[in-house]
């Protein structure tokens, strides 16, 4: 993924602190633009979302459920956002 394209988003979200830091390594974003997924999770605020693989048929209810949960969350965020 080529740098010139954290230019085109408006937010990027990560799905753990690796992707974070490799993203991060791209070049400067503007603060506030790169965010972990689960910063939206009012669970587990900014925790990494685990590979399901390892969990078995458990791990991916687990992951969607936390998937599911926290795209609530980046719904409200986003409607305050438009109220403001």
């Amino acid at each position: 993924m080529p740098a010139s394209w954290l230019d085109d988003c408006d937010v990027v979200l990560a799905m753990d602190g690796q992707n974070l830091r490799d993203i991060a390594e791209l070049g400067p974003a503007e603060t506030g633009r790169l965010l972990m997924f689960r910063a939206f999770d009012p669970e587990e605020p900014d925790a990494d979302v685990p590979d399901p693989y390892y969990g078995g048929d458990e791990g991916f209810h687990e992951v969607l459920a936390m998937v599911e949960r926290t795209c609530d969350g980046i719904v409200d965020a986003l409607r305050r956002l438009r109220l403001g």
